[in-house]
């Protein structure tokens, strides 16, 4: 018999000051809402958590959420 487990990441790419993209993802809530994560993005730029060599987040460029479905064993 197999095992069927679900998980999502949110995945946001952020825009920098160096004119580069910076890609981040983390692992979501199952009830986690868009709000939230624009919330986070938003945070996460007037913050400049996210500096490094690659530049300065300044806006998001495109965001995502991932659903991974995963069977074991398959056969």
């Amino acid at each position: 018999m197999s095992e069927i487990t679900t998980s999502q990441k949110v995945e946001v790419t952020y825009s920098t000051d160096a004119g580069t993209r910076v890609k981040h993802s983390l692992d979501a809530r199952a009830d986690i809402t868009a709000e939230e994560v624009s919330t986070a993005a938003d945070t996460i730029i007037s913050k400049n958590v996210f500096c490094d060599s690659e530049g300065n987040a300044i806006s998001v460029a495109e965001s995502a959420l991932l659903r991974t479905i995963t069977e074991k064993p398959l056969f």
